[in-house]
């Protein structure tokens, strides 16, 4: 995996939101991208594992529908209020990006 730091270990998408104590450290996840949004001057795309999905924050082009990749990235977390009730979403912001197409 050319470009991800070799000593960080893959976690599972699940583990993710339970680690919410590691903000702003960096992870590796591997999965399918699924949905994509792009933005302005950036975007997102859902990543999907075995255990569930997480979206990715990027400021690079956005990966195909259906690619495998491996991804590092730091763990955020943004709160949501609807309907008085505040819910914690965590996701990631994009550093490496590995393919299968590459």
């Amino acid at each position: 995996m050319a470009g991800c730091d070799p000593s960080i270990e893959v976690n599972s998408i699940a583990q993710l939101s339970t680690q919410t104590d590691r903000l702003e450290q960096s992870v590796l996840v591997e999965g399918v991208v699924r949905d994509r949004a792009p933005f302005l001057n950036n975007g997102a795309y859902q990543l999907q594992d075995e255990s569930g999905t997480i979206w990715i924050l990027t400021n690079n082009p956005l990966p195909d529908s259906g690619e495998a990749v491996t991804i590092e990235g730091k763990i955020k977390v943004k709160s949501i209020v609807l309907n008085n009730q505040e819910d914690q979403e965590v996701y990631l912001e994009e550093e490496t990006l590995n393919s299968s197409n590459n």
